[in-house]
């Protein structure tokens, strides 16, 4: 499937792609299923949690409406603490995730309601987020535009797990 979506903030939206495959098949007392699942996910992101310095939604609230910053002024006078709301428009949020979920069962009627049956499962997921902060949006604790230069990151995350299990089941 696909799905794609445009955030109510500007610069925000979330785009998905996945699909499933499950497949089967049963012969006499001997009986396999396989599914298969898998997805990519790209979100591009805007801060709304936090104070008036990294919140998009909070600076619009607090900022006063009678200023009209220029370049080189781009907090609120009367508190260094309320950033001009569309200056943080400029932060760049991305993250890329991707997921991918496999797992076999198989089962076998040895006798009439004795069934061992042996599941095998892999999960992987693996996700990317970059990160800029330009040196012209004050970061979250400075005083001032520039302080820290801007900033910039790039965290990988990768998770894997593996699931056997060895059933008995007696009906």
């Amino acid at each position: 499937g696909y799905y794609k979506q445009e955030g109510i903030l500007k610069n925000s939206a979330m785009e998905r792609y996945n699909g499933r495959l499950n497949l089967g098949y049963t012969k006499d007392k001997l009986s396999v299923n396989t599914s298969l699942f898998a997805s990519f996910i790209k979100d591009k992101n805007q801060s709304v949690q936090g104070g008036t310095r990294n919140s998009l939604i909070a600076s619009a609230i607090t900022f006063a409406p009678y200023y009209s910053p220029s370049d080189d002024y781009i907090s609120d006078q009367g508190s260094d603490f309320n950033v001009y709301p569309l200056s943080l428009l400029n932060i760049k949020d991305q993250t890329k995730s991707n997921k991918l979920n496999s797992s076999i069962d198989i089962s076998y009627e040895l006798m009439e309601g004795l069934k061992p049956q042996i599941r095998l499962g892999y999960e992987t997921q693996n996700s990317t987020n970059n990160f800029f902060l330009p040196n012209s949006v004050p970061d979250n604790g400075s005083s001032s535009v520039g302080v820290h230069g801007g900033k910039a990151s790039n965290t990988n995350a990768n998770n894997n797990n593996l699931l056997f299990e060895g059933l008995l089941n007696y009906n």
